[in-house]
């Protein structure tokens, strides 16, 4: 999940630069005036707001988590030395399923912070193409 992570964060990062050259606004010209179309400026400023979520986001990914607490061995002598094997076994059992648990958690967690991440990167150059597309059929209107 991290390296999909980074990934996202590269190109929103890389993204942001790019779209400084995205049309900001154009000239509607008819035989009897001209008029400015503002929605290029505003699909340019809708892609930098999802692409700045979307490093918010993977930021917000990597923050670190404490988890997979196992038991210590200093514990497991000072508790349970004069115990049977079995016992002891059954702690250390108990510990690693806790454990994994709670790093299925933490998987799922990055997972659904990574699918948002995707998904606002995606909409933010769903805005880039049309904010081209439109710039393009203005100028040839």
């Amino acid at each position: 999940m991290n390296t999909k992570l980074s990934t996202v964060l590269g190109f929103s990062a890389t993204s942001i630069v790019f779209s400084i050259n995205l049309p900001n606004q154009l000239f509607l010209s008819t035989t009897t005036q001209s008029n400015l179309c503002y929605s290029c400026l505003i699909l340019k400023i809708g892609v930098c707001i999802f692409l700045a979520i979307t490093i918010f986001i993977c930021v917000r990914g990597f923050l670190p988590k404490a988890f997979g607490g196992m038991t210590p061995p200093q514990i497991l002598m000072d508790e349970y030395y004069y115990e049977s094997d079995e016992n002891c076994r059954l702690v250390i059992t108990k510990t690693w399923i806790e454990a994994l648990k709670e790093c299925e958690n933490v998987r799922d967690e990055k997972a659904k912070i990574t699918n948002k991440a995707i998904i606002m990167l995606c909409t933010a150059a769903l805005l880039a193409a049309i904010d081209i597309i439109l710039a393009t059929l203005i100028t040839l209107l």
